[in-house]
């Protein structure tokens, strides 16, 4: 059984989706600094994992659809970056205050 979680990996190329249904695989591979082939392998394991779907617009050129499953992976992981950050701007806020106060 495959786990449900996504790779960061995965995640980048999700990302990438859900910007442009209408983006290469090798736009892909460019803009995330991964090989076209990999870029290949995880797409096609995250429309096996039902992230996304693919329409054929020709003999050559497809479109890409993040699922729902896949825009929630992508929410959570947007959910959890946001708190990470403000999380981070806290602690820092902390460390300047003590500074400032000695």
């Amino acid at each position: 059984m495959e786990s449900p979680e996504v790779t960061e990996k995965e995640l980048k190329i999700i990302s990438q989706l859900g910007k442009d249904a209408n983006i290469t695989q090798r736009q892909i591979s460019q803009n995330v600094g991964l090989s076209l082939g990999l870029v290949n392998i995880i797409v096609k394991k995250l429309i096996k994992k039902g992230y996304v779907k693919i329409r054929r617009l020709n003999r050559r050129n497809l479109q890409y659809f993040l699922t729902p499953k896949g825009f929630s992976q992508l929410s959570r992981r947007s959910y959890h970056y946001f708190w990470k950050t403000i999380d981070s701007v806290a602690k820092m806020k902390e460390k300047i205050q003590e500074l400032v106060s000695e």
